[in-house]
């Protein structure tokens, strides 16, 4: 895979989650001047070829370099859930997706982890 491909990748990676309305971009100097007591993280993208010739990415927000990490403040221990917990999880929001009013393309899904 050459480098033009990686840009391309990463922004289209990008551009789709500001049109879900994940992030904005924006000039470092807009955000402190909008938003002085909020941090400002950059994004990267880290990319990965599959056997098929096709290319996976994952968008990564590094909170600890841009010290977001810093300003939380955390009160008790942090559990987080095991990997049973999520699948019963997902397969009661599945049998409810008619209550929740939730919808999704097919059975695509997109998950989010967050490394606190």
């Amino acid at each position: 895979m050459n480098p033009s491909s990686h840009s391309w990748t990463m922004r289209k990676q990008v551009e789709r989650y500001a049109e879900k309305g994940f992030c904005r971009a924006m000039p470092l100097e807009a955000v402190h001047q909008r938003f002085p007591q909020e941090t400002a993280s950059k994004l990267a993208v880290i990319l990965k070829q599959k056997p098929d010739g096709s290319t996976k990415g994952r968008i990564v927000i590094d909170l600890r370099r841009s010290q977001g990490n810093q300003r939380a403040k955390v009160k008790e221990r942090i559990v987080l859930p095991r990997a049973q917990d999520i699948v019963t999880s997902l397969r009661v929001m599945r049998a409810r997706e008619h209550e929740l009013k939730w919808s999704y393309e097919g059975d695509q899904m997109e998950f989010c982890l967050i490394d606190l």
